[in-house]
């Protein structure tokens, strides 16, 4: 499992930083190693349209889990 995190605090406010490249970084070589079948990606930004493309040429599911609310509009 790869967790992504804010890791950044400014004035009682979290700020996302490098989140989505870095689960891109971390998932894409595993799917050309074939070690998973699914990808379980749980957000609501538009970031990752490329990668899931990119995921479903290699035969890849993916199901994008999202907060109510919480979908970018693109």
């Amino acid at each position: 499992m790869i967790k992504g995190s804010f890791n950044k605090i400014a004035s009682n406010v979290a700020i996302e930083k490098k989140v989505d490249m870095n689960i891109a970084i971390d998932i894409n070589p595993l799917a050309y190693e074939n070690v998973y079948d699914l990808a379980l990606l749980i957000s609501g930004d538009g970031d990752f349209v490329l990668f899931i493309k990119n995921i479903r040429e290699l035969d890849k599911r993916v199901e994008i889990w999202m907060f109510r609310f919480s979908l970018v509009n693109q």
